[in-house]
């Protein structure tokens, strides 16, 4: 019996444009390995076990979007920019052929082997009290991660549209049997349950470890897909929205579990424990889901507000579209929570990685009209200051949520201030006594430069009663510039550069800019610890003017005209955020701009 069906149509708008290509991250080698293996000899359905040609897909997806991240020399780097606009041409229509036979043939199949399954689930959970064997538990999640692969790949293209609402009934329908299975995926961590947990670790490797690790690409080419196609803007009907509210009912209910489950041997604030008792009701599942009911508005803490001002400006409140929203958010969430919970399970530790970075790629879904509430706090909190692991997230990994979080806005200022969600997730983390994690070293030239615009300017809200960075906001900020310089400089080469590096200067030059007007603004108040503060960022907006003059002195480098126009934008953002004379001369005459702008 098919849990869920809806005709698909051709429902997205024409002419619209290309988005953005994206960079993949490089996947470990367990996850390729996973799916070029055979199918697996337990399964005894009558049709052969479908698996999507991983490789090709994620091929795909990197050649749409890849920075070239590899240092070149000037001389490569030249015959790059001549033979650049050629290549493009050359190869841009084949891309996008091989990408449509790829997505149209492999949809086709993967739906129609994943009903099929499907129906086998259905029977063996009818007869089982609705749980499945380890060996389909671990079918649901590869039909997950297939899904939400050809979600990505189909949304960079624009390609095979038509499949769009059947992909996301596989992620929704997988997500359904997922849920009714969580205990078998997740015991407590209590010593009577230590042995059964080991037991179930070493059957999940021999059926596929490598499950969790599909879990959590899923979030990311889920997320990726949902706003490379605009869903979240979208406002036709993409969810039958009555038929689905019992489905995601259920599904808000086990994540509220799960988010019990963390908070089980700690003692939650009034507020929030009010907040998980009330979407777990009919009328809160109902509010946090469609956003309204009746007049009121909801609030954080389950109230409703009738004046309609503290959620969302009512003339531009769509229901719908906010109800499509929460649905769509809510998948990523939930499977987040499961990998979460898994990693406290096992101790917490570096086993949160994967929750983390899922987490970040979540984040976007709730740029707009449905913003988050107590429940990513929660899940954020139990991530990065787990009550059970004996360390708690290292501030470079705290400092990038706080600002990945705050520069697509996901909080609603109806939970106070606008900074208030994020200066007390940062207020918690400062006050718990454990030990951080260790600092890890960033790979690569190109994140080392991302690194910069991962500092959050919200911390700069929190003042402590000592001017250091574990009680205070601004010397916080002040220790992370200082790391992201020292791993940005041990990691650069004098002569050596990479394709697209000035847009990487210009990017990370402009938040810091931003830092430092920012943090003039607390300057009046006489706060300790903000003159440091500025004297850091300008520090590191000195380093990338010596950074730029040494690129415009590489011999056989040839500026590009978009390379010319970024040095053009960041010599008026340094001229802007240094410090200058009378007559505009920088105090550092080395860092001036008119030293090494090419005219």
């Amino acid at each position: 019996m098919k849990l869920l069906f809806w005709q698909t149509k051709d429902f997205f708008p024409s002419g619209r444009l290309t988005p953005k290509g994206i960079f993949t991250q490089k996947r470990c080698s367990s996850t390729r390995a996973l799916y070029c293996r055979n199918a697996n000899p337990a399964w005894d359905g009558k049709v052969s076990m479908y698996r999507l040609p991983l490789r090709r897909a994620l091929w795909l997806i990197d050649e749409k979007g890849a920075h070239n991240t590899a240092p070149t020399d000037p001389l490569t780097r030249l015959e790059e920019n001549i033979d650049a606009a050629c290549a493009e041409q050359e190869t841009a229509h084949p891309l996008q052929g091989a990408a449509s036979r790829y997505a149209a043939y492999h949809c086709h199949h993967m739906l129609t082997s994943f009903r099929a399954e499907r129906r086998g689930w259905t029977e063996k959970s009818s007869g089982s009290g609705g749980s499945l064997p380890m060996v389909d538990i671990v079918r649901v999640v590869e039909y997950m991660f297939f899904a939400s692969v050809l979600l990505h790949l189909t949304a960079l293209y624009e390609v095979a549209n038509k499949y769009c609402e059947s992909l996301i009934d596989v992620t929704l329908s997988s997500t359904i049997f997922l849920s009714k299975n969580v205990k078998v995926l997740l015991h407590k961590s209590s010593a009577a349950d230590a042995e059964e947990l080991q037991d179930v670790t070493h059957r999940e490797g021999e059926l596929g470890g490598d499950a969790w690790h599909s879990l959590h690409w899923a979030v990311v080419h889920y997320s990726k897909g949902v706003c490379h196609w605009g869903l979240l803007d979208h406002t036709d009907s993409l969810f039958d929205m009555q038929r689905t509210l019992s489905p995601f009912r259920i599904l808000l209910l086990t994540l509220t579990k799960l988010l019990k489950n963390f908070y089980s041997s700690v003692h939650l604030p009034h507020r929030e424990k009010q907040f998980l008792l009330y979407i777990t009701s009919a009328e809160g599942s109902t509010h946090w889901l469609s956003g309204r009911v009746g007049e009121g508005v909801t609030k954080a803490d389950g109230s409703t507000d009738r004046s309609n001002t503290d959620q969302m400006d009512t003339e531009k409140y769509d229901p719908h579209c906010f109800a499509q929203q929460r649905r769509l958010q809510l998948l990523p969430l939930l499977w987040t929570a499961v990998l979460g919970c898994r990693a406290a399970s096992l101790g917490g530790g570096s086993r949160f990685a994967l929750a983390r970075h899922a987490l970040l790629h979540v984040l976007p879904l709730f740029s707009k009209e449905a913003k988050a509430n107590i429940e990513v706090i929660l899940i954020a909190q139990a991530l990065y200051i787990s009550p059970v692991a004996s360390l708690k997230a290292n501030s470079i990994h705290l400092g990038t949520f706080l600002a990945r979080a705050e520069r697509y806005e996901v909080f609603h200022h109806s939970l106070g201030h606008w900074t208030a969600p994020y200066t007390e997730l940062l207020r918690r983390w400062m006050c718990t006594r454990k030990k951080c994690e260790p600092l890890l070293e960033v790979r690569g030239v190109h994140k080392a430069y991302a690194a910069f615009r991962d500092i959050p300017l919200c911390a700069l809200h929190l003042c402590g009663e000592k001017c250091d960075s574990v009680s205070d906001g601004k010397a916080f900020v002040h220790e992370l510039l200082l790391l992201m310089l020292l791993q940005w400089s041990s990691l650069l080469n004098a002569m050596v550069t990479f394709h697209g590096e000035s847009e990487e200067i210009l990017a990370s030059t402009r938040h810091v800019a931003q830092l430092v007007g920012y943090a003039k603004k607390f300057l009046h108040r006489g706060e300790n610890g903000t003159e440091l503060l500025i004297y850091a960022a300008e520090m590191v907006l000195y380093s990338f003017s010596l950074r730029v003059k040494i690129l415009c002195s590489m011999k056989g480098i040839h500026l590009g005209e978009k390379d010319r126009a970024n040095i053009a934008q960041f010599e008026e953002i340094i001229l802007k955020a240094l410090p200058c004379d009378a007559d505009g001369i920088l105090s550092d005459p080395a860092a001036h701009p008119h030293s090494y702008l090419l005219k």
